[in-house]
């Protein structure tokens, strides 16, 4: 008999599963993300006022620009749909990886590359 069973790769994501979905404790789980923490405890608090408009509304993604699995693409076209309605949404992401060339292509191929803000993380 197929058993399902419930992952997220965040701490603490597997209570979700059993205090808002009713899972059963024993078929949530926690896969801890193969990457690790990045943690520089000297680093400056990244000034996002230099990135957004005052007063905007943010949207965000944390994530690697991989065409197989973080669907940034999709966001984007999201986006775009959004400023239909909210012509302030503003989208920041974080990370970088083989597809964020093709991904900035994009915002600009959908007149977004002035609400589309990128912000480059590197472990040092």
């Amino acid at each position: 008999m197929l058993q399902v069973v419930r992952n997220g790769v965040a701490p603490g994501v597997e209570w979700l599963f059993v205090d808002i979905l009713g899972y059963p404790p024993e078929r949530a789980v926690y896969i801890r993300n193969g990457t690790p923490d990045i943690y520089l405890p000297d680093a400056a608090p990244p000034q996002w006022g230099v990135l957004l408009p005052s007063g905007a509304r943010v949207i965000g993604m944390v994530g690697r620009f991989d065409l197989h699995q973080k669907d940034q693409g999709t966001l984007l076209c999201a986006l775009h749909m959004v400023q239909q309605t909210i012509p302030d949404a503003q989208l920041v992401f974080i990370g970088d990886g083989p597809n964020r060339a093709t991904m900035e292509q994009l915002a600009g191929e959908l007149g977004l590359s002035n609400c589309v803000h990128k912000k480059i993380l590197r472990q040092c």
